[in-house]
């Protein structure tokens, strides 16, 4: 007898080592200068596309450039071809903001790396992209739940963390419920 494991979803988890104190402000002297996209954001800010030569940006980028070559490897894809950091952006996320459900098309990878991460300022949760999942696998059913049986995995966002994930994998970002600070998070996609 044997057991194999298909459709899995990788997502990679990364703690950083990267001066967030001097992101914190980065992120913010872009938000004073801009005014915020609406796109997944319900309230809260986000950012144009960042521009990729700011000095701010480059520990950052440097680090991602470090994890991914490992993820595309285990994602079964070439790694003879050249992957690039296609675009990057910030979110601030204040009391009761929240990000819909999403996913980033016309990429690979996306992910977020998280800034500013107050107490009950919202996880990441991404959806099993089994669709009837929920539909036959009734909670009645389960003795627990795990990333094979359940329809959504939340993952909690901590300051220094970076996750990556398939870019069609829909996500979304809980909302802010802490009143007095701001969640800060870049979020990027691999193409």
């Amino acid at each position: 007898m044997m057991n194999i494991l298909l459709f899995g979803v990788p997502v990679q988890i990364c703690d950083l080592n990267i001066d967030n104190e001097s992101l914190t402000s980065y992120c913010y002297k872009i938000k004073e200068s801009t005014q915020s996209r609406i796109m997944s954001n319900e309230g809260g800010w986000q950012s144009d596309e960042l521009n990729l030569q700011d000095l701010e940006l480059l520990p950052l980028i440097e680090s991602l450039k470090n994890v991914i070559k490992p993820y595309i490897n285990q994602c079964g894809f070439k790694t003879n071809l050249e992957y690039k950091l296609d675009n990057m952006w910030i979110n601030i996320n204040g009391f009761k903001d929240f990000n819909k459900p999403h996913t980033h098309p016309k990429c690979l990878f996306s992910g977020v790396y998280y800034v500013k991460t107050p107490k009950n300022c919202g996880d990441i949760v991404l959806n099993n992209p089994a669709n009837n999942l929920t539909y036959d696998w009734s909670h009645n059913y389960k003795n627990e739940l795990t990333t094979i049986n359940s329809s959504s995995w939340t993952l909690p966002s901590e300051k220094g963390k970076m996750f990556i994930f398939p870019s069609w994998v829909y996500h979304y970002v809980m909302p802010n419920l802490n009143e007095k600070e701001d969640r800060i998070s870049i979020a990027f996609n691999i193409a």
